[in-house]
């Protein structure tokens, strides 16, 4: 009785801890979700989200005057008695348009910062739906050796039962066993690299590697992704449009800086001559650069280079981000089409074949040897129609990531 109150104890305190089994549940992922969760739990994310913030901070400073500037002075003659106390108040102001392109930049900066946000979640959303495809892949792959596997233990019983009667052959029945011993083995296999695929997914959702993770849901049908007019351009291509145009206002603000800033100064003061009475003093003072040995030339041919650049980044992305979507949607073409020639006509053979060699062999009329090499041949082209929906898909995601969806 003691030893049962003590067993209940410990089963109670173990379902209050956390992580066991009324821990909570796990996270499920699926095609139609793994987007938004990479988008709320990719640590990647929040850390490039911090730079908008940096750059809303430049903004914030940019395109401010400079402080003005407070002056005291104060002379005294002892010998004369003569003396003069003045305070002037300068500042310093721009004659172009220097201060409103400052804020320009700074806006277009912050522009690229959100920019690159978008670009790097395409990035690692994109790389979340393509290990998405290869877990839900390497499920399909393994449940089809599962269903082959029932078949192969099935038959080396067959075999073995025969063997024991005399009516066939010892080294058949160990081959049966063979043939099922490596279909289990394979599909540790595809375990193993299924738990690789997860944790890497896990990595992207920002999921803690000890939490459950469960892969839910099918992947679409093989179909063609229309590219509709006026829909989302490339992340990437954003960015380089983006800091084009940041480029180009950096040569407009260099232009700006080719004069330096006019100061202004208001003074006020009093002056006292020995003998005489106080005397107010009043009076402006103007400070102007002038422009004659160095007009920022070197700072404009910088900018006008690195605009020139920029635009030619842009036109060589706009042409490989054609090739990428012209090649991905090339590769599902052929992929659907070897997907469903196999699909279609050489499964059905296959399978019919092995039902043949299958009956032949129980009725006595073929051998082992023919049967192992039908399920073999069935198998192979089950995985490789799997492998042609596999790349499929990739290609599917390389595309959608290439049009900015």
């Amino acid at each position: 009785m003691n030893r049962l109150i003590l067993v209940l104890v410990l089963l109670a305190g173990g379902l209050c801890m956390p992580g066991g089994v009324a821990g909570e549940p796990a996270l499920v992922v699926s095609p139609g979700t793994v987007t938004e969760l990479v988008r709320r739990g990719n640590p990647d994310l929040v850390v490039a989200r911090a730079r908008i913030a940096e750059a809303h901070g430049r903004l914030t400073g940019a395109g401010r005057l400079a402080n003005p500037e407070l002056e005291f002075e104060m002379r005294h003659d002892p010998s004369f008695g003569d003396g003069e106390v003045a305070i002037e108040l300068s500042q310093r102001i721009p004659l172009t348009r220097r201060l409103a392109l400052e804020k320009a930049v700074g806006a277009g900066d912050l522009e690229v910062a959100r920019a690159e946000v978008a670009a790097l979640e395409r990035e690692l959303v994109a790389e979340a739906r393509g290990l998405l495809v290869d877990v839900i892949i390497l499920r399909d792959q393994r449940a089809l050796r599962e269903d082959q596997a029932k078949v192969s233990r099935s038959l080396a019983e067959f075999v073995r039962r025969v063997a024991e009667r005399g009516e066939g052959s010892v080294i058949d029945a160990g081959q049966a066993r063979l043939d099922a011993t490596q279909l289990a083995s394979e599909i540790r296999q595809l375990d193993a690299e299924e738990v690789a695929a997860l944790g890497r997914l896990k990595r992207l959702l920002g999921v803690a590697a000890e939490a459950s993770l469960r892969v839910g849901g099918a992947l679409p049908a093989l179909d063609e992704v229309p590219v509709t007019a006026g829909e989302s351009t490339h992340p990437d291509l954003r960015v380089a449009e983006l800091e084009a145009d940041v480029a180009g206002r950096g040569v407009e603000l260099e232009k700006a800086r080719r004069l330096d800033d006019v100061e202004v100064g208001l003074i006020g003061g009093v002056e006292r001559i020995s003998g005489g009475s106080d005397e107010a003093l009043l009076g402006l003072r103007v400070s102007l650069p002038l422009p004659w040995w160095n007009r920022n030339e070197g700072a404009i041919e910088e900018a006008a280079a690195r605009h020139q650049r920029a635009l030619h980044e842009v036109d060589a992305l706009e042409a490989t981000i054609s090739g990428e979507v012209a090649t991905a949607r090339a590769e599902m073409r052929e992929w659907k089409a070897l997907a469903d020639e196999i699909g279609g006509t050489l499964l059905p053979m296959a399978d019919e074949q092995t039902r043949l060699a299958d009956a032949a062999f129980r009725n006595g009329q073929g051998d082992l040897q023919a049967v192992l090499r039908a399920r073999k041949q069935l198998i192979q082209l089950s995985v490789t129609r799997l492998d042609a929906v596999r790349q499929f898909h990739h290609a599917r995601v390389r595309l959608m990531a290439a049009i900015g969806r």
